[in-house]
């Protein structure tokens, strides 16, 4: 009895790579009609829809399924391939359904494959792959997502690409997180505090508050102020004062709100600028004489600058008072006035001061040492 042991060589598998294009857009814009057969036809018909109409998605298709074609054969040698396009009808999706059917009998027939790898360009073309299983029992798919493609592929390309370069600029990933990251926070904060009717109020703030940011570069003058007060000591005392602003800020508020209802508009004035000006000349004051002792600590000349501030702020607070005091009726027009002058002549006096003094160590050296004065003897 002969050995069985032997087995027969496999037969080549025959693939046919069918690109499907169901509306016809290749008859209906270049007037060729399918099935095209064969790598070369292909390849003349994708560039002949390419010239006839640039966003054509079906010519790429067309020529990914010629590559698809190329890399079959060189990852299964000795097979056979045909690469093959059939085309529906443009008029209604019936004919286009009937159309595609012949066709596709035709090539089958004519080829009989027995493994059959569909290219498509959407989930149109790809209805086609229940039908195909009743020919081959070996049916594959790869789809090509064209960005040229019009509706939503293309949509969604471009999408992809302004939101991939919107998150690469540190700039606008500031207005496109940041603000819709802060106003959800402040709605987050606002619903647990029970604050809910503040929040039309709070988004207005933020939102004008990133809109004038933009608008009066506040980021870099702020910046720019900061800098002025100094590193070190002046950043401690820049902070406490702009903590003592916020408490004169509040402290007004309070004020406002609970005389606003039993006292006159003049009176609930005077009481908010006595209350919130003490408050106000602290935090300044505080303010400026750090940055004036970090700056003469540092040996900078421009510390002189800081104390005119001081004294400027105490001439503001000063005028400030007696304005409240005449307001509320405590000091008589004679006083206001006095007090008034009084207030700028303090200003102007530490003006001229600090610039006399300025003026007299012009003259110095760099290291601060005044330069010597050389006697010239006089002959008779």
């Amino acid at each position: 009895m002969a050995s069985a042991q032997g087995t027969q060589p496999r037969q080549p598998r025959r693939f046919l790579v069918l690109c499907v294009d169901r509306d016809d857009d290749l008859g209906f814009k270049t007037g060729i009609r399918g099935p095209v057969l064969g790598k070369e036809a292909n390849i003349q018909a994708a560039m002949r829809l390419a010239l006839a109409d640039p966003a054509e998605a079906d010519a790429n298709a067309i020529f990914y399924a010629v590559k698809v074609m190329e890399e079959i054969k060189e990852e299964i040698p000795g097979v056979e391939v045909e690469v093959a396009t059939i085309t529906g009808d443009h008029k209604s999706d019936l004919l286009a359904g009937t159309e595609v059917m012949r066709q596709l009998e035709q090539v089958v027939g004519d080829f009989k494959p027995d493994h059959i790898v569909l290219v498509s360009d959407g989930a149109d073309d790809e209805r086609i792959l229940p039908i195909l299983t009743g020919f081959v029992r070996n049916v594959s798919a790869r789809r090509i997502v064209v960005q040229q493609h019009p509706e939503l592929e293309d949509t969604y390309f471009l999408l992809k690409r302004y939101i991939a370069k919107l998150l690469e600029s540190p700039s606008a990933r500031v207005y496109a997180l940041g603000i819709p990251g802060s106003l959800i926070l402040l709605s987050a904060v606002l619903s647990l505090l029970r604050l809910e009717r503040y929040l039309a109020v709070g988004i207005a703030s933020v939102l004008g508050i990133f809109l004038m940011e933009k608008g009066f570069s506040l980021r870099a003058k702020i910046s720019s102020l900061v800098s002025y007060f100094g590193r070190s000591v002046g950043v401690l005392s820049f902070l406490l004062g702009l903590g003592g602003l916020g408490l004169a800020t509040l402290q007004v508020y309070q004020v406002a709100v609970s005389e606003s209802a039993v006292k006159p508009a003049m009176l609930v004035v005077a009481e908010a600028l006595r209350a919130g000006s003490l408050y106000v000349f602290v935090s300044l004051e505080v303010m400026f004489l750090g940055a004036a002792a970090e700056a003469y600590i540092s040996r900078k000349s421009d510390y002189r600058e800081r104390l005119i501030g001081v004294s400027t702020v105490f001439s503001g607070w000063l005028a400030v008072h007696f304005v409240a005091l005449y307001l509320e009726g405590s000091v008589g027009l004679v006083t206001l006035v006095l007090g008034l002058a009084a207030a700028f002549a303090f200003a102007a006096s530490s003006l001229i001061f600090f610039l006399r003094l300025r003026s007299t160590r012009t003259g110095s050296t760099p290291g601060g040492e005044a330069q010597p004065t050389v006697a010239i003897p006089l002959t008779s």
